[in-house]
C-alpha cells in the first residue's frame, strides 16, 4: 500500500512495475499464449470512475509498450492476450456475470483512490470482487491453483475505515506501506483562501473571481449536481460560459465535456467530487469551493487538481464560507495549515458521512416538530 499527495505521479508508480512484470511474463512465454480459449486478464487496476478508469487507461497506452491494454468495456469474449485491464467495480461484477472473462490468470489487483474504494459506497462490492482471487498473504484461497494475485492499494489519503474493509481478505500487518511525509496535509506550494461570504453574494464573488484577468482555466466544485445546476445557471446569467460535470450526466457526455475542459477548448467547469479524484489536470491553476465539502479527505482531494507534478505555474485555492456547518472543517484545515501539521479525521467514508447528515438534519426537525422534548 502506497499513499502520497495528490499530483504526485502515484498511477505511474505502479503501472511501471506492473507492467514491466508482464512484460517478462510475455517474454518468458516466447509470446504463446498457450492455446488460450478464454478472456483471462494479467493484472486489473479497479477506479470508482469510470472517468478515472480513462485516464488509467490512456496513461498505460501513452508508454506505448507491446502488451495489450483494455477497458471492461471494450473486451470482447474474443481478446485472449488481454495483459492489463482497467474497470470500475459495478461494471466488473456485471461484466462477471455475463461470464465476459475469467480472473483464474491474473497477478496484479490494483485498487486506485482506495480510501474511496473501501469506504461503505464501494466496500461490499470491493470485498465480493476480493474473495474471487488467492491474494498473496491473503485470508483465503477459493480458487484451487497454486496462482496468487498481489494487492496493490494506492490513494491521496488512507483513514482507518479502510483497513476495516480489508479485514476478511488480508491482515493489515501482512500488507508493506510506504507512505511520503506530506501525506493528510494542505500543500505547502498552493495558496489556500477562505472568504467568508453570505449564501446570497455567493454568485457575485464566484463571478469577481473567475472574471480576474490572470485566473487560468478554473474549476469550480459543488456538493451535489442540483447545485452544481444553479452555479452554472448564475454564471450564464452574467455573460460568463462554463461547463458542467456531475453524476447525473450520461458517461459518454462526461467525457467529452471532460476532454473538451482538458484539451484548454473551455476553460471554467463546475463539477461535483466526480471530478475531484485522480484526473490530471496540469492545466488548472484556480480550485474554488463553491460550497466547502463534508469531509476534509474530499478537500485534499479537489485541492490536488492544482499545484501538480509538471505544472510550472502556481496554483490557487480559494473556498466561499457561507454556512454554519462548513465552519468546523474550514477551522480544521487553516489550523493544520498554519501548524504545517497533518489534518485530523481525514475521512473519505461518503455514504456514511452523509447517512450522518442526514440523521442529524431530521432530529432537528424533529426537535423543532416537537417529537421530542428536552
Amino acid at each position: 500500500m502506497f499513499a502520497a499527495e495528490t499530483g504526485s505521479g502515484k498511477t505511474l508508480a505502479y503501472l511501471l512495475p506492473i507492467m514491466q512484470r508482464l512484460m517478462e511474463i510475455q517474454r518468458s512465454k516466447g509470446g504463446d499464449i498457450d492455446d488460450q480459449i478464454y478472456v483471462s486478464p494479467k493484472a486489473l487496476v479497479l477506479t470508482p470512475t469510470k472517468e478515472l478508469s480513462q485516464q488509467v487507461m490512456k496513461m498505460a497506452l501513452s508508454l506505448k509498450l507491446p502488451l495489450q491494454v483494455s477497458s471492461n468495456e471494450s473486451i470482447s469474449k474474443t481478446d485472449f492476450n488481454v495483459d492489463l485491464m482497467v474497470s470500475t467495480p459495478v461494471s466488473l461484477i456485471t461484466s462477471l456475470k455475463q461470464r465476459k472473462f475469467e480472473l483464474g490468470d491474473i497477478e496484479f489487483v490494483v485498487l486506485d483512490e482506495c480510501d474511496t474504494l473501501l469506504d461503505d459506497s464501494f466496500a461490499s462490492k470491493i470485498q465480493h470482487i476480493l474473495s474471487r482471487f488467492n491474494i498473496t498473504a491473503g485470508k483465503k484461497s477459493p480458487l484451487s491453483t497454486s496462482r496468487s494475485a498481489q494487492l496493490v492499494l494506492c490513494s491521496a489519503t488512507f483513514p482507518s475505515y479502510a483497513s476495516d474493509a480489508l479485514d476478511e481478505i488480508i491482515s493489515m500487518d501482512d500488507i508493506s506501506t510506504v507512505r511520503t511525509g506530506y501525506l493528510h496535509r494542505v500543500s505547502p506550494h498552493v495558496t489556500h483562501n477562505f472568504l467568508r461570504v453570505k449564501p446570497s453574494e455567493k454568485i457575485g464573488e464566484l463571478v469577481q473571481l473567475v472574471c480576474k484577468a490572470d485566473r487560468g482555466p478554473v474549476m469550480v466544485f459543488c456538493n451535489t449536481k442540483q447545485s452544481v445546476k444553479r452555479t452554472v445557471k448564475g454564471l450564464h446569467e452574467n455573460g460568463i460560459a462554463a461547463m458542467s460535470v456531475d453524476g447525473g450526466m450520461l458517461t459518454k457526455d462526461r467525457y467529452s465535456t471532460l476532454e473538451q475542459f482538458q484539451s484548454g477548448n473551455d476553460d471554467i467547469i463546475v463539477a461535483t467530487d466526480i471530478a475531484s479524484r485522480g484526473l490530471d489536470t496540469k492545466q488548472v491553476k484556480h480550485v474554488i469551493n463553491f460550497e466547502i465539502p463534508h469531509s476534509v479527505s474530499d478537500y485534499i482531494h479537489r485541492c490536488g487538481r492544482v499545484g501538480r507534478v509538471g505544472q510550472t505555474h502556481p496554483g490557487v485555492v480559494t473556498s466561499l464560507v457561507s454556512r454554519k456547518w462548513e465552519v468546523p472543517v474550514v477551522m480544521k484545515i487553516e489550523e493544520a495549515a498554519r501548524r504545517r501539521e497533518e489534518i485530523s479525521g481525514v475521512s473519505a467514508n461518503i455514504k456514511a458521512s452523509h447517512e450522518r447528515r442526514w440523521a442529524q438534519k431530521q432530529m432537528e426537525k424533529d426537535y423543532a416538530d416537537g417529537l421530542f422534548t428536552s
